[in-house]
């Protein structure tokens, strides 16, 4: 049985610096606007996903990608391309860019996945939103591999728990529903 601790928004960085020295598996869930078409999309500004996944932090990307390749018994020459945006931080799992700090996950399985309304909470279903959605981006043929290594960036403000090791950490966030307006 985990133990639950709750943690104040603005110590949620040092804690998992703390907690995750190397290479760990982790289970956060967060609340992210998803990419959505713009054009003639009554929804557009108006829906956040709650999504929980499972997943590794403070990894390293080419590796994991050589290793995916040897298990399609491919030869190990990944070597990725400098992040886009953002600067990786030396010896922890975050990116910092434009004054805010994100993580950095090797996303192995989606636990669950909802779609909200910003004012009221309420879920609409996946169904309604799917012409709406951007299509997500598939590594596999990037990697020259068939089973992709997805990396996934998550604001540290869109985190709302996280499991680490034995303990559940909920992140008190004030102020919640006019913060994620402002995303």
């Amino acid at each position: 049985m985990s133990n639950i601790i709750k943690v104040p928004s603005e110590h949620l960085k040092d804690l998992i610096q703390e907690l995750v020295p190397y290479c760990k598996i982790v289970t956060l869930r967060a609340h992210t606007i998803p990419g959505m078409r713009k054009t003639n999309n009554p929804y557009f500004d108006k829906v956040y996903k709650d999504s929980t996944v499972n997943g590794e932090i403070h990894w390293n990307y080419s590796s994991a990608v050589n290793r995916q390749r040897i298990r399609e018994e491919l030869f190990p020459d990944f070597v990725a391309q400098p992040r886009k945006w953002g600067e990786r931080l030396q010896d922890s799992p975050f990116v910092h860019y434009k004054g805010k700090y994100y993580i950095e996950l090797k996303g192995e399985r989606r636990l669950t996945e909802v779609y909200r309304d910003i004012l009221t909470g309420d879920e609409i279903p996946k169904e309604i939103l799917d012409p709406f959605l951007m299509k997500p981006f598939d590594p596999s043929e990037y990697q020259g591999v068939n089973k992709g290594i997805h990396l996934r960036d998550y604001t540290l403000t869109n985190i709302r728990e996280i499991r680490i090791g034995g303990n559940l950490y909920k992140v008190d966030i004030p102020n919640e529903a006019s913060r994620m307006q402002d995303h």
